[in-house]
């Protein structure tokens, strides 16, 4: 057997394939491009103003009374809202975390408001 016979018998063990191109490339199955996972930008939002409205809340005990209350309220609308928007698991997971924040940023302003 020449080279070019072992050469020829090498490429049709190994299947046909074009030149430049991987023999393994033909038996692997085509992935698709998967998007990034983006949040509900309401629910992230919401995440942000209810840890604004605590922050104040704790650090301005006396300063920024009506703010705390006001940034509470705020994110548990725009929390809600993002619940009912949010087409995955995670913009809902992202969302409740908003409007549990946000109840927690109202308890905090209640009580820096009335002590």
């Amino acid at each position: 057997m020449t080279d070019d016979e072992h050469a020829q018998a090498a490429d049709e063990a190994a299947g046909s394939h074009e030149p430049g191109e991987h023999p393994d490339d033909a038996m692997e199955p085509a992935h698709e491009q998967q998007t990034p996972q983006r949040d509900e930008p309401l629910a992230v939002l919401s995440l942000v103003l209810g840890m604004t409205g605590l922050v104040v809340g704790v650090i301005t005990i006396y300063g920024l009374r009506g703010v705390t209350l006001a940034l509470g309220v705020v994110a548990v609308i725009l929390a809600a809202t993002a619940v009912r928007r949010a087409a995955t698991t995670q913009e809902r997971g992202t969302a409740y975390g908003g409007i549990v924040l946000g109840l927690v940023t109202l308890v905090v302003g209640i009580v820096v408001v009335n002590g």
